[in-house]
């Protein structure tokens, strides 16, 4: 958890992006707030791709032929 804000200073805030439109604006879901919002792209500071899911690992198989004892 981060500390609690004091004013003046900057906080950073998590969002998923939603749209891109064309006339340089973006819509944004900010993670806790109900409705998405449209900003303009010059108040974004950095944009990260969304992290990939990690891949399941496969079962394992046994072997395809029974070996006789």
């Amino acid at each position: 958890m981060a500390k609690f804000p004091v004013k003046g200073e900057v906080a950073t805030l998590h969002a998923d992006v939603v749209r891109v439109w064309e006339n340089n604006t973006v819509t944004l879901h900010i993670h806790g707030y109900p409705h998405p919002i449209t900003i303009d792209v010059k108040h974004l500071v950095s944009v990260e791709p969304k992290p990939k899911d990690k891949p399941k690992p496969k079962a394992k198989r046994g072997p395809l032929i029974d070996k006789p004892d």
